[in-house]
Formats: C-alpha cells, structure tokens, sequence
C-alpha cells in the first residue's frame, strides 16, 4: 500500500494545526510499513493504532479550542466529522482486539481518506476562520 505523502497542498496556514496533521500521516504511514513489511504482532499494531487514536483525540481537542471561539458557521459539521471519525476508529480498534481481524487495507484506507479529505475540506474552513478572526492560542500543548 503506498503511503499518504505530505505536500503543500495539504497546509492550512496553522502551523500548529499543519504540524499536528504531518504527525498524524506519519503515524498513518507507521502503520502502512506494519502492514507492508507482514508485521503482524498484535501488541505493536495495537499500540500504534492506539496512539492513532490518542493522538487524534489530542488535536480535536486544539481544534475544538477555535471551534468554539468566534462565530464559525461549520461549528457543528466539524464537530460531527470528529465524532463519526472518532466511532469509526473505535469500530476499528475494538474489532482488532477481539481477533476480528488484523491491519487491513479498510482501516489503512479509512486513515488515508478520512484524513486528506478532513483536511483539504473541513479544515481547511476552520483555519480561514482561525485566521479571519486573528485567534490564538499561544503555550498549547
């Protein structure tokens, strides 16, 4: 499977939102050299998906930050795409546990679309409101 690849077309004009997506494909792209290479120690592929999930959850959080602040008219669409992305994971995560499956093409998949899309469309809105409305949030982490 080929990886997801960073470029510019991906950049929002955040840095620390476009910092936190790159480590979100490098994470993808963790888990694609898993599956790539026939790794299929469970504890490891869990442990990445693991921190997929972690890692996701800790920039909706720096997202949802900007969401609330101002008038953004996306609010609520974000705000689903966050939660329906979020349950998908969890679908995933939870059938992997329970031997359902290992690394499959239908996670990978999911990771790489969910994600460029979300980016090129969703977040690209929510940083021409970050930018519009001059928002910051200096010492975030």
């Amino acid at each position: 499977m080929e990886k997801i690849i960073w470029s510019s077309r991906f950049e929002t004009k955040v840095p620390e939102m476009d910092q936190q997506h790159q480590n979100l494909f490098r994470i993808i792209n963790q888990l694609i050299e898993m599956r790539n290479a026939g790794d299929s120690e469970r504890d490891r592929i869990f442990e990445v998906l693991k921190q997929m999930s972690d890692y996701s959850q800790y920039h909706f959080r720096f997202e949802n930050n900007f969401i609330h602040q101002g008038t953004y008219i996306g609010r609520t669409r974000h705000l689903d795409a966050h939660d329906f992305y979020l349950a998908e994971l969890k679908r995933f995560i939870d059938a992997f546990t329970a031997g359902k499956g290992g690394l499959t093409t239908e996670i990978l998949d999911f990771l790489k679309t969910w994600w460029s899309r979300h980016i090129l469309e969703t977040d690209r809105e929510l940083a021409v409101h970050i930018i519009a409305q001059g928002l910051t949030f200096s010492g975030w982490d």
